[in-house]
């Protein structure tokens, strides 16, 4: 529970997504019904295209994602686009998909 589609809705700024390669088709739908859940596409990070596939890429996407919170921005370089900035109580959301569903908000209250 991740406070509700109204709570995401207000407080997630961004998504970062694992998928990985051996459930590609699983993880990319699981994705999609999750923004069809939320009512509306957040910028996305697809950590493993870019970290790569291993057992701990999504703690170095965790650790990513932290430290984008504690400089107060996401580098637009992840998103392909511009810098996003993250104001106090944004949040990122790190969701791994696949067989097992993960999720993990991270913000600076």
């Amino acid at each position: 529970y991740l406070g509700g589609g109204k709570h995401l809705q207000a407080t997630c700024t961004a998504v970062f997504a694992g998928i990985p390669a051996a459930a590609a088709t699983q993880g990319k739908d699981q994705l999609q019904r999750f923004f069809t859940c939320l009512g509306q596409q957040r910028p996305t990070f697809l950590y493993r295209q870019r970290v790569g596939e291993f057992a701990s890429a999504s703690a170095v996407a965790i650790s990513i994602a932290a430290r984008c919170v504690e400089q107060g921005f996401i580098p637009g370089s992840f998103l392909d686009g511009a810098d996003i900035p993250l104001a106090p109580g944004q949040r990122i959301l790190a969701l791994g998909t696949g067989p097992c569903l993960t999720a993990v908000e991270l913000f600076k209250p």
